[in-house]
């Protein structure tokens, strides 16, 4: 079972009796039932729970339901093995993140037992093999009747593959870097996840499979040391150096007139890849001068600071600072942040 208040599980006993503790709150209680496939049940949808009560009947009857079957293809026909199918229903209602998943076999197949009515069926696995793309269409939703037999395929476009690039990671003396952290992002939102928990070998060796040519920016960091980002290609080879040294920001928020401000948030963000989208990296709070320090950050990254409370649609531009890039090892002073009304 689980809802936005908290979660919790339990297995049913030699009778099918199972007991649940849980903090008050709205609920999904639902069947693990990845062990029994021929068989299915219906969630209990938005069971309120509330302190100091215990509820009861809050019980499932198995049933057949129906299957929904179909195989996830290469557009080439060939099959796309133990990739993730997931479907939405009554079984796991949308309104919890507990979603039914099956993974498909050595010929592609996949097979989800659901009780009848509607579904939301869609390809759960993320990025598919190298030489595929995922279709336009990655998922569907359609109503069953009972009993109801429904096949849905998934054929997934061909894609050039491309040469990978690769490198190796070396500190101020030449010597290569194990497990150093490599950092690869790219303009698009989704491409600056896209490459998490990539470090170098054992001999400071690194391969990066790319599967388009969008620009992206790469980058190498061990031990308070980092590269300078650099744009890469499909099929380049790359030496990384650790010469830079990390850097810091500096900065005042002050009140029209340039009175200091004390105790007012100050958020860090940083342009991925400088390319035109920033996340946030940090926040700290002025000092009794209206004084922010950020230290420790990657030379060679573009940063800017926002000062004051966050809006709806996040920091005012007017309480942002500019956006400068970090030298290596230095300090940079940006200029000060007016907050009116203050």
């Amino acid at each position: 079972m689980n809802n936005s208040e908290g979660w919790g599980t339990s297995l049913t006993d030699g009778h099918g009796n199972y007991t649940l503790r849980v903090p008050p709150g709205n609920y999904n209680i639902a069947l693990d039932l990845a062990g029994t496939p021929d068989w299915t049940t219906r969630a209990h949808e938005g069971v309120a729970v509330r302190s100091g009560k215990n509820l009861t009947g809050i019980d499932f009857t198995l049933e057949r339901g129906c299957l929904i079957s179909g195989r996830v293809l290469g557009a080439d026909d060939r099959p796309l093995v133990g990739y993730s199918v997931g479907v939405y229903g009554p079984a796991h209602p949308k309104s919890s993140a507990w979603v039914q998943t099956t993974k498909t076999d050595h010929a592609g197949r996949y097979q989800l037992r659901v009780p009848a009515g509607e579904q939301y069926l869609y390809l759960q696995g993320g990025e598919p093999p190298l030489g595929y793309t995922l279709p336009k269409e990655k998922d569907r939703t359609f109503t069953l009747a009972q009993n109801a037999a429904h096949t849905e395929d998934f054929i997934l476009p061909t894609a050039e593959i491309l040469p990978p690039v690769t490198g190796t990671v070396r500190d101020t003396s030449g010597a290569p870097v194990a497990g150093a952290t490599l950092r690869i992002e790219g303009k698009e939102f989704e491409d600056a996840f896209a490459f998490q928990g990539l470090t170098t070998d054992a001999a400071g060796r690194f391969t990066i499979p790319l599967r388009t040519r969008k620009p992206f920016t790469l980058a190498a960091e061990s031990h308070g040391r980092y590269s300078e980002p650099i744009s890469i290609a499909p099929g380049q080879a790359l030496t990384l150096s650790l010469t830079k040294k990390p850097g810091v920001l500096t900065g005042t928020v002050v009140a029209p007139n340039g009175t200091p401000l004390a105790g007012i948030p100050v958020r860090l963000s940083r342009s991925l890849g400088g390319l035109g989208y920033s996340q946030q990296e940090g926040e700290a709070v002025t000092d009794a001068t209206g004084h922010y320090r950020f230290s420790g950050l990657r030379p060679g990254e573009h940063y800017w600071v926002g000062a004051g409370k966050e809006g709806k649609n996040g920091i005012s531009p007017n309480h942002q600072s500019e956006t400068v890039k970090l030298p290596s090892g230095g300090t940079v002073p940006l200029k000060p942040i007016t907050l009116p009304g203050k």
